[in-house]
């Protein structure tokens, strides 16, 4: 089958969609999107942009163990452990009509892969956002539970990023990109940008939001939040 992956917005009101009981939430994977596929003895993968991706033995042997036929959509994550957080067919069954509160309870009834968490109702959510949080994972994700697998961004899937914060010093200025390259205890952390009109100077102190550091050092998705 042709697989029109299911993409996420960003969430701009978390606190409406914790209390809505129409919305699970589940923990955002930080790896890389896979659809795996199995027909019979054969097991691929492939990426959210169509390209194969490898798969260990171990994963294989995995597959292995569930029905003749497939397609899970998850998070390769590293090492090569796959983790399953919805499925667009199986056996002879298209699921992507179906509403995700049914695909979640038939994944988690035949998916031989880890499955990720998810939480229902106020609690719940807050419960398993406080553990991700504390765990400083990535963040959650808002599916309704009414909803189709849809190709490409839907508000029925949002995403909530955690960010770090966090006071770096200016070690260059960009002014025609308007940003700035800081660092943090004299080990550079990359570029950051800006959305003040004037831009702080070299050896300033900022304050920078930020989603995570690399094992590099550099920031991603950065941004200055206060000079």
């Amino acid at each position: 089958m042709t697989i029109l992956p299911q993409l996420l917005t960003d969430c701009q009101d978390p606190d409406a969609l914790f209390a809505c009981d129409a919305f699970a939430a589940e923990e955002k994977m930080d790896g890389d999107r896979c659809f795996v596929a199995k027909a019979g003895n054969g097991v691929t993968a492939t990426s959210r942009t169509g390209q194969p991706m490898p798969l260990t033995d171990a994963m294989v042997a995995v597959a292995m163990l569930g029905g003749e036929r497939f397609v899970i959509d998850g998070e390769m994550m590293p090492g090569g452990v796959f983790v399953a957080f919805d499925i667009l067919s199986h056996g002879p069954l298209n699921c992507t009509g179906w509403a995700n509160a049914a695909r979640a309870e038939l994944l988690r009834g035949v998916s031989p892969f880890r499955c990720v968490e998810r939480a229902t109702g106020l609690h719940g959510k807050l419960e398993l956002f406080f553990t991700v949080e504390h765990a400083k994972g990535e963040g959650v994700v808002f599916k309704a539970l009414n909803a189709t697998y849809e190709g490409g961004r839907s508000a029925s899937y949002q995403r909530h990023k955690l960010y770090e914060t966090d006071t770096f010093t200016v070690t260059a200025v960009d002014v025609p990109r308007c940003s700035v390259f800081v660092s943090l205890d004299g080990e550079p952390c990359g570029k950051v940008q800006s959305s003040f009109e004037r831009l702080p100077c070299v050896g300033d102190k900022v304050r920078v939001r930020y989603e995570k550091r690399t094992p590099a050092g550099k920031l991603l998705r950065a941004r200055i939040s206060q000079k």
